[in-house]
């Protein structure tokens, strides 16, 4: 069993976060870092310093599906914290990772439609 690391020590943790900044409404963004290299640039919609840690576990777990980048991010950006409605920090977690793969699996959908069209075609 592997066992991915998250944390805010590069030095110590798989997956990190630097450069962690909030915004006026303690909305949070930070550098990416995986295995000790910078990855990309995350800004998140929803407000709190767990929810940086939050969304290194769900990033975390999209590579480890083998969701791209570019679909974390998509995933990452659509999800945005309702006023009205507020969630306990585990289903933050686990709707962050769902949206993540409901983006990797809209362009599967994508690509099958492709395939399928350019073989009747």
């Amino acid at each position: 069993c592997k066992v991915i690391t998250v944390g805010s020590d590069p030095a110590k943790s798989d997956y990190s976060a630097t450069n962690i900044e909030f915004d006026q409404f303690a909305k949070g963004s930070y550098d990416l870092v995986v295995n000790g290299e910078k990855s990309f640039h995350v800004a998140l919609n929803v407000t709190g310093e767990h929810n940086i840690y939050n969304s290194l576990a769900a990033i975390a777990a999209a590579h480890a599906m083998g969701i791209s980048d570019e679909n974390i991010k998509a995933g990452l950006t659509q999800y945005g914290e309702d006023s009205s409605t507020r969630v306990k920090w585990a289903m933050l977690l686990l709707l962050m990772i769902t949206h993540i793969t409901q983006m990797k699996l809209q362009q599967l959908s994508k690509q099958l439609n492709t395939i399928l069209i350019r073989k009747c075609g």
